[in-house]
């Protein structure tokens, strides 16, 4: 059960009901899945096996056998695929819900059950703040088996912290051990690392962004179907209990007209410096130089025109921090009709898209002065209001707000209610779903396939504002004229 704060007119205040339709979902990614015995599509969770097998055996009438009491057999129920909603936006109606938001049931070759091995590349912020401590959390699904970073003093000290018995200095190295997985979380492009482990049959999960082009993206893609190993992409909003409760609601919304999603960053220092976090020496100078070329080449490669400050745009605003909310975006509404407008300046970015009648503008503001970070994403309809309000990525378990406001017409009858839905922490949750992805073979809710298309919109938005003319279906990769670097 969720917490509310209702807070009304002077005059008489009301709430809605709660929303309708909710989609399916994997386990681990709603509050409603927590817990249960029977995964989407009649498959059941390893503990229900257990259960399941000690019930049915066959009890003994005798007290002498001539054979041992078999063992009832541990077999998954047969699975029927749904189909899903036609892909489109109508903003007359209440929003329709399909593939963009409901995870695919298609099932591939490599499963596995139990607890994985996982193997860890990158221990900088993210991984220290989220990700090893959730894995040692989630220590009945997960082992950290070995860990890499070309700091010493970070990957010893993470080694010790979490109880790691290896630890490398190049990801060559550990992809090469005997794991289940490999969590890819450095800088950069991850398409190197994450085409490497899925050729040695590692399942991939990669934070974002999930690579510097869509050709790199499709290297990726490409190795993970031919190992038939699962590649996840870590959109951590996707699996925050209140974006799937805004999932719920938006079907209310009639007429949608306008959509408006804004990030006003803010310094990262005041987020995390009360964390333990280990810091690392500066790396060789000719490491350095290797790292930040390679960096470059990708860049030219997905933009072999852009001027310094759209290649800078790109990699630090872009992919860096906005393909959440356009992975988020897309999330609730769907693949964009057009992307009408983009401006990039130092300060900030804007970008407005077209889904039918309604517009939706992206906003994120460089504000470095004070602690206030938000990202806010709003939906008007004459009848309703809805917002979901993110806090910082830095701070584990602090709720996402959903504020609805609504009233009656032609009256002073009006209500906002502030709903915390849930404190538990989506890093968290993402993890769940990762493992039990690759437990069912099911895809995940964020694929490769899904975040190519995040890297298909920042190439556009980026050639919108070189060339100020709009751009229909942004979203859809082209196939790169540069051939893809490895």
């Amino acid at each position: 059960m969720w917490w509310s704060r209702r807070t009304t007119s002077r005059s008489m205040g009301f709430s809605t009901g709660a929303g309708r339709n909710r989609p399916t979902r994997c386990r681990g990614t709603s509050r409603w899945s927590v817990g249960a015995s029977r995964r989407p599509g009649g498959t059941v969770s390893s503990a229900g096996w257990r259960r399941a097998a000690a019930s049915t055996r066959s009890p003994s009438n005798t007290k002498t056998r001539s054979s041992p009491p078999k063992r009832a057999c541990r077999r998954r129920q047969a699975y029927s695929p749904r189909r899903s909603a036609v892909l489109r936006v109508d903003t007359d109606k209440s929003f329709v819900y399909g593939r963009w938001n409901v995870p695919t049931h298609s099932v591939k070759g490599v499963r596995m059950a139990g607890r994985m091995r996982v193997g860890v590349v990158g221990c900088g912020l993210i991984a220290q703040v989220m990700h090893l401590h959730y894995l040692r959390e989630l220590s009945d699904r997960f082992e950290i088996a070995a860990v890499c970073d070309l700091s010493e003093e970070v990957r010893a000290a993470c080694a010790r912290e979490y109880g790691v018995a290896e630890q490398f200095a190049t990801w060559q190295e550990l992809i090469a051990r005997p794991l289940d997985a490999v969590l890819v979380l450095t800088s950069g492009s991850h398409a190197p690392i994450a085409v490497a482990a899925a050729k040695a049959g590692k399942h991939v999960f990669v934070e974002k962004p999930m690579c510097f082009s869509v050709a790199e993206g499709e290297a990726m893609i490409d190795a993970a179907q031919a190992a038939g190993v699962t590649l996840m992409v870590g959109y951590n909003k996707r699996y925050d209990p209140a974006y799937a409760r805004l999932l719920e609601e938006t079907p209310t919304l009639r007429d949608l007209r306008l959509v408006q999603i804004t990030t006003l960053e803010s310094p990262l220092q005041p987020y995390v410096q009360h964390y333990n976090l280990r810091h690392g020496g500066p790396l060789p100078k000719d490491l350095a130089e290797s790292l930040a070329e390679d960096g470059d080449a990708r860049i030219t490669a997905a933009l072999p025109e852009a001027d310094p400050l759209s290649r800078w745009a790109y990699r630090n605003v872009l992919l860096d921090s906005l393909v959440h909310e356009i992975n988020a975006m897309r999330g609730i509404m769907g693949e964009p009709e057009r992307l009408e407008f983009a401006d990039i300046r130092e300060t900030g970015l804007t970008a407005i898209f077209k889904y039918g009648k309604a517009q939706c503008i992206l906003a994120w503001v460089d504000l470095p002065g004070i602690a206030r970070y938000s990202m806010d994403f709003a939906f008007y309809s004459p009848e309703r209001r809805l917002t979901l309000k993110f806090p910082s990525p830095f701070l584990r378990s602090a709720p996402t707000l959903l504020v609805s406001e609504d009233g009656e017409e032609k009256s002073q009858r009006s209500s906002r209610t502030e709903e915390i839905t849930s404190y538990r922490e989506s890093f968290k949750e993402e993890l769940i779903h990762f493992h039990d992805c690759v437990a069912s073979g099911r895809e995940p809710i964020t694929t490769g396939r899904d975040a190519l298309h995040d890297i298909a919109l920042c190439e556009a938005i980026v050639s919108v504002h070189r060339s100020r003319s709009p751009r229909d279906l942004p979203s859809e990769p082209a196939q790169a004229p540069a051939r893809k670097r490895s």
